[in-house]
């Protein structure tokens, strides 16, 4: 846990130091490892921190706090480690938790060194696991947020990471017009009418989440991508959702119903070449992560291979983009941890608060009346003696012209004759008698043929 890795000597809030070590060069390959749920303490043999109490806290004074902004999902600047203005780059906790993470997975692989069953490829995923007080988001969110970084995910890489495009129909058509015109260069296309049909089945969805690192989608066919993929994409958080970007030339949309969007057909002459670069381009320098309706998010910031500085860009590139998002900004944050996908966790901020003033329940706190009627927020607000789904002796009535009416009644007297009011409501209970003694007779009916 958390408390074990501090010192005697350290107040609640304070982030816990490492050790400084300068990792070695990761064998090539494609990065793996995904995390396993919610970070459970620190690795084995983490020193403790040897600060005293008086050590600098990550908490945000007033003057670092960032201010509240519109979420972007790309950034149109991005700060390094030096010059960022992130409340985390105030101490020097994130770049000794990376140099200890890279440290640790030093030490694993060389372990792993005469393991047969062991995986040969030392290069991993560094996840930054954030946590905050309240959820993230209300909604069940679709598409990812991207993130633009200071240094991309696949930089240090020695293989590019594989691309695959799903796209509308005809798939030919996209794959002539970008065949070799992007970098890095599309390693498939897959249209709607192969998704919904060669990859319909379980397993060929598995086999093609497997295949690729990376999944870009036509932003015109966004909101199809559920039905396409199914929970074989959307149940495995946003590694691998499809990142929506601009593939065909803008064209005025004519007031037409002779074609709906499901049934257009793409012409090679329609896929706008550079706009796909630019997507991809942005995709290569930068990160993403799905906003949840839980307080927990876990982001890819980097691999084994970056220096801890380029970790600590990352990290306060992805914080700064994060807490942007939040309500109280960085204020909303509870902890953050920098892990992989085989190690502990390690935390570099731990809040000193985990809630303010504002979320006590006040039970003095007396509702405001709301008037009767049609709100501009849209909603309805109905009269006090109308209860929905309430019996007629649960019904508050309203004397009118000697009637007792309901309060819906009443209110409808106000434009139409009582008499007809009366009217209706007697057919109405005329019709419902008979619509119960239909029922009556069919259930007796069945129950007589059931005993003969």
């Amino acid at each position: 846990m958390v408390a074990k890795s501090a010192s005697k000597g350290t107040p609640k809030g304070t982030p816990v130091k490492s050790k400084v070590a300068t990792p070695k060069s990761a064998a090539k390959g494609t990065p793996k490892g995904t995390p396993k749920g919610t970070p459970k303490g620190t690795p084995k043999g983490t020193p403790k921190s040897t600060k005293s109490a008086k050590a600098a806290v990550d908490t945000p004074t007033k003057g670092d706090t960032p201010s509240k902004a519109t979420p972007t999902k790309r950034r149109s600047s991005v700060s390094t480690a030096e010059t960022s203005s992130c409340p985390l780059a105030s101490s020097d906790n994130t770049i000794n938790a990376a140099q200890a993470l890279l440290k640790f997975t030093q030490k694993q692989a060389e372990e792993d060194a005469n393991n047969l069953l062991a995986d040969d490829n030392e290069e991993q995923f560094i996840y930054l696991v954030i946590t905050s007080k309240r959820f993230v988001s209300s909604e069940k969110a679709q598409v990812p947020t991207l993130v633009q970084v200071p240094h991309g995910l696949w930089t240090k890489s020695a293989e590019q990471p594989s691309i695959c495009l799903l796209s509308q129909n005809p798939q030919n058509s996209y794959k002539r017009a970008l065949k070799g015109a992007t970098t890095p260069a599309l390693s498939r296309v897959v249209g709607t009418q192969k998704l919904r049909g060669k990859f319909k089945p379980y397993e060929a969805r598995r086999q093609l989440f497997a295949a690729h690192d990376i999944f870009v989608v036509d932003e015109d066919i966004t909101e199809e991508m559920p039905f396409c993929l199914g929970k074989t994409f959307y149940k495995n958080g946003a590694v691998k959702l499809p990142l929506p970007i601009t593939v065909l030339h803008k064209k005025e949309e004519k007031q037409t119903l002779i074609k709906s969007k499901a049934e257009r057909v793409v012409e090679t002459e329609d896929i706008d070449v550079e706009a796909t670069q630019q997507g991809l381009s942005n995709i290569m320098t930068s990160t993403w992560y799905l906003k949840s309706q839980s307080n927990h998010t876990n982001v890819r910031v980097a691999t084994t291979l970056f220096t801890p500085k380029e970790i600590a860009a990352n990290v306060y590139a992805v914080v700064d983009q994060f807490t942007a998002d939040l309500p109280n900004g960085f204020d909303g944050v509870r902890s953050v941890y920098l892990k992989t996908g085989s190690s502990p966790a390690l935390p570099i901020y731990l809040a000193d608060n985990l809630y303010t003033q504002d979320d006590v329940f006040n039970e003095n706190d007396e509702e405001e009346e709301e008037e009767i009627g049609q709100q501009s927020d849209g909603r309805f607000v109905m009269p006090k003696g109308l209860k929905i789904g309430a019996g007629e002796e649960d019904e508050e009535k309203v004397v009118v012209e000697g009637h007792k009416l309901s309060a819906l009644d009443a209110a409808l007297a106000e434009v139409v004759d009582v008499e007809d009011i009366l009217e209706h409501n007697r057919r109405a209970d005329k019709a419902l008698q008979e619509r119960k003694r239909k029922r009556s007779d069919q259930d007796g009916g069945a129950k007589k043929a059931k005993t003969e």
